[in-house]
């Protein structure tokens, strides 16, 4: 609601965010009309299958409290996450950090059973006294994760 308040009161802050999605829009999934209407009748598609079939659809939830934390802890402001390239990276190292401390299910979005395989693999080149979990180079994935989204 804070936030609603301070654009209302900021007309040059609107500005920037209507030039920020001008300038993305011919590359924003946001904005690709024919892959979202695809993927909506997919969806009706799917309901009307399990309605016929006397299945109640119910939305897979797996890990969204995972990917809201890791969406949270991106400061939007200073940079659009759509704007980043492999931004599905940074999502993973992130994924792959609260992996470290509660373990995720795979799932059917990012964090996958081949990620979980992944980072069963880096965690074992861990080396040192750091409970940083490291990439395939020995690369510290906190430092990853923070030098993508700088």
């Amino acid at each position: 609601m804070e936030r609603a308040i301070e654009l209302a009161r900021d007309p040059q802050q609107i500005a920037s965010y209507k030039r920020r999605l001008s300038s993305h829009r011919s590359t924003c999934l946001l904005f690709n009309m024919p892959m979202l209407v695809d993927r909506l009748e997919q969806l009706f598609a799917s309901m009307c299958r399990d309605y016929q079939e006397g299945r109640l659809s119910e939305p897979d939830s797996t890990n969204l409290g995972a990917y809201l934390e890791v969406g949270i802890d991106h400061d939007h402001d200073e940079q659009e996450m759509l704007s980043i390239v492999g931004y599905h990276d940074i999502y993973k190292a992130k994924l792959a950090l609260l992996h470290r401390v509660r373990p995720l299910c795979a799932d059917h979005r990012l964090w996958t059973t081949n990620d979980i395989a992944q980072f069963k693999g880096k965690q074992a080149m861990h080396t040192g006294d750091s409970s940083d979990a490291r990439d395939d180079n020995g690369e510290v994935l906190t430092r990853q994760f923070d030098a993508a989204v700088r």
